[in-house]
């Protein structure tokens, strides 16, 4: 049943004068009235009180008096009246934090800070034994200049169970508490919602049941802030430390990350610069509708072009670089013979070497007259009976030289190299650009061949597109793992490539390390661009 209570211009216990509905759930609507008394303004949350939560909703309300916390709403009045069940409480100007994270994510300060906020007034109520119970981003007020309400405290969840036995499950609702302002961590940094409630923010994405952490879905995400909304959270690793289980913990441990950074924050600021570096934002962080991936017919890419980005200083490995050609074998002066008869022998092999320079000039004209496969056709099944071998015992990771803790998804990576093409390696999200959100030069995976060996091909299968990709190699008598692009060699570069890109050097390759390096990624939904790799397979 949708409440109907109040209306504009009625008065409520001869005294508030109800002005604007400024909120309305199913049971309730908030109000907001003028105290006519003490001439302030006041927000008046009414239920019918016929409702079956109504005294329970009231209850909620006095208990919640208990709370000397600036951050919650003060109650000044709760009590029936004319048909209604009404809490009165001051009033507060700001935007609810829902609304602000529908423009985009925080900056990691930001973040900690807000939820900081939070979770001090969180465990300021549960000294007293009071719980929120529903902790959301669509609870929490956020005031121009950055200071944080929290709306609803314990009234909220007895409308949602108003037959909950409070006392019996305290401490349970304490630890609801705690996972709810990790999911607000969590929300904050990524501006998706990791809780089962439907809000006006996208839902967080999972992978094989699991939640991603926030670095997975956000790239930049600061790995000191990401570490801790997984120690909140819990379930997500066991590298993180120990579990956070008091919102007396997690203010603590906020306040530690915000200490010496600037935090300033404007819902109508869109600047997201904080002392700890700038983080992009989503324009639009609508949830991203399946990509239709259009498979074109397999790429191969041209080793022999220069390299764009400048970066290696080895360039393509394509061509012949140096040597005698073909025509220079037959060119030489030969000495005149000595021997008898050594003129007529000379006549005879220069008209052998014309005889055959004729069949190969032939040759070549007609292969110039059929017109032939084009490079970027699938090889046909004689010409795969001849390919070199996969090479087998290789191991897959992520190589991430320019994040910000140096890895991305790392625990995926091994899909890249699984055999099945249904599972793949995805970056996290990038928002405002194509080129990795202009956060770093590209993001790839690493590929050990366990020992220096000659590779003739490396496939690689995609999804999406386009995606712009680079192949680097280690030199052969390298003897460490690489860690920076410039340790490596540019053996060739695919921009714009669709799903599959394979590469054929044209020189002798023989190397430990290959890295696949994804510089432009597709898009994924509205400003935001992911790059999958499915497969990587290396022959030699």
């Amino acid at each position: 049943m949708r409440a109907q209570t109040l209306s504009a211009g009625e008065e409520v216990a001869g005294r508030y004068r109800i002005d604007d509905l400024v909120g309305e759930t199913a049971r309730s609507q908030m109000w907001r009235a003028a105290d006519r008394v003490l001439s302030r303004s006041v927000s008046i949350q009414a239920v019918r009180s016929d409702d079956p939560g109504a005294d329970a909703f009231l209850t909620a309300a006095r208990r919640a008096t208990a709370v000397d916390d600036s951050r919650f709403l003060r109650v000044l009045d709760a009590a029936h009246e004319d048909g209604y069940a009404y809490v009165v409480r001051e009033w507060a100007s700001g935007v609810s934090l829902d609304n602000v994270l529908r423009s985009g994510p925080l900056a990691a300060a930001r973040a900690a800070d807000v939820v900081r906020e939070t979770a001090e007034a969180i465990a300021a109520a549960h000294r007293v034994n009071v719980q929120h119970r529903r902790l959301d981003p669509a609870r929490i007020l956020v005031k121009n200049n950055g200071a944080v309400r929290v709306l609803g405290l314990a009234t909220d969840q007895s409308l949602h169970a108003p037959d909950e036995d409070v006392v019996a499950s305290a401490t349970a609702g304490e630890q609801a508490d705690v996972i709810a302002l990790g999911r607000l961590l969590y929300a904050c940094l990524v501006a998706r919602w990791p809780g089962s409630r439907t809000l006006e923010i996208p839902s967080a994405p999972t992978e094989h049941g699991r939640l991603l952490r926030p670095h997975q879905v956000r790239a930049g995400v600061d790995p000191v802030v990401d570490a801790v909304c997984t120690r909140i959270l819990g379930g997500m690793s066991r590298h993180d430390g120990e579990r956070i289980r008091t919102a007396q913990q997690v203010a603590r441990e906020l306040a530690d990350l915000t200490v010496g950074a600037e935090v300033t924050f404007s819902y109508r600021d869109d600047d997201h610069s904080v002392a700890r570096g700038q983080l992009p934002g989503a324009t639009d962080p609508a949830e991203p509708p399946p990509a239709v991936h259009v498979v074109p017919p397999p790429r191969t890419v041209d080793p022999g072009r220069s390299p764009g980005r400048g970066r290696a200083t080895g360039g393509a490995t394509g061509g012949a670089t140096g040597g005698p050609s073909g025509r220079a074998a037959g060119g030489a002066t030969r000495p005149p013979d000595a021997r008898p008869g050594g003129g007529r022998v000379a006549v005879w092999l220069a008209l052998a070497v014309l005889t055959g320079l004729v069949g190969v000039l032939a040759l070549l004209g007609l292969r110039a007259d059929d017109e032939g496969p084009p490079l970027s056709e699938t090889p046909t099944d004689s010409s795969r009976d001849s390919e070199p071998a996969q090479l087998l015992n290789t191991t897959i990771s992520d190589f991430d030289p320019q994040g910000t803790d140096g890895s991305e998804n790392p625990e995926t990576a091994e899909f890249a190299g699984d055999g099945d093409a249904a599972t793949a390696w995805t970056t996290s999200s990038y928002y405002g650009s194509a080129e990795l959100g202009e956060l770093k030069d590209g993001v790839g995976l690493l590929v050990d061949l366990g020992r220096a060996r000659t590779t003739a091909s490396i496939e690689v299968r995609l999804v999406g597109s386009p995606t712009s990709v680079e192949v680097y190699a280690a030199p052969e008598r390298a003897s460490t793992e690489p860690t920076d692009l410039d340790q490596l060699r540019l053996v060739s570069q695919a921009p714009d490539a669709g799903t599959d890109v394979i590469v054929r050097p044209e020189s002798t390759l023989s190397t430990r390390w290959l890295v696949v390096w994804l510089t432009s990624l597709p898009p994924v939904g509205a400003d935001t661009y992911q790059g999958s790799i499915a497969e990587i397979e290396v022959r030699g």
